[in-house]
C-alpha cells in the first residue's frame, strides 16, 4: 500500500507499508485425506469442491464426497532463518541490476534473475 501526501513546499512523500512477516518466507502445506475411490492418501487440492471461478460457470464434479478421513491437517509455516539479502531485493552484479531469486548454501551464494549460475555474496552490492 502506497500513500502519497502533498506538503506545503510542493514535494511528495511516499510511505510504503512493511509487513511484519515476509510472505515470501511462508510455505503452505495442504491437508491430506484418504480417497474413497482408491484408498490412497491424497492432497485436499485433488478432492476439491469443483468450483473454479465465481463469475463463470466452469464448475466440475464435486469431489469432496470421496474424501474419507483427514490424515493430516493443512498448515502454514514461516521460515525463521532470515538473511541480509531477501527474495526480490535489487542488487548490482557486474554493473547489471539483478533481482534476487533465492539464497543458497547457507547465505554464501545468491541466485539472480539474469544469471543462470549462483553468485557469491561477496561479488554483489545492494542498491
Amino acid at each position: 500500500m502506497i500513500i502519497s501526501d502533498k506538503i506545503n513546499c510542493g514535494t511528495h512523500i511516499t510511505v510504503q507499508q512493511v509487513r511484519r512477516n515476509n510472505r515470501r518466507l511462508q510455505k503452505f502445506y495442504d491437508a491430506k485425506y484418504f480417497d474413497l475411490r482408491t484408498g490412497e492418501k491424497v492432497n485436499g487440492e485433488e478432492l476439491n469442491c469443483g468450483r473454479r471461478t465465481r463469475n463463470k460457470n466452469l464448475n466440475t464434479e464435486n469431489l469432496r464426497k470421496y474424501s474419507e478421513k483427514k490424515v493430516s491437517p493443512g498448515r502454514i509455516s514461516i521460515r525463521k532463518r532470515r538473511y541480509p539479502y531477501k527474495l526480490g531485493d535489487t542488487v548490482l552484479y557486474d554493473w547489471q541490476k539483478c533481482i534476487i531469486k533465492g539464497v543458497q548454501k547457507l547465505r554464501t551464494y545468491i541466485k539472480l534473475s539474469k544469471i543462470s549460475n549462483p553468485v557469491k555474496i561477496s561479488q554483489v552490492r545492494v542498491l
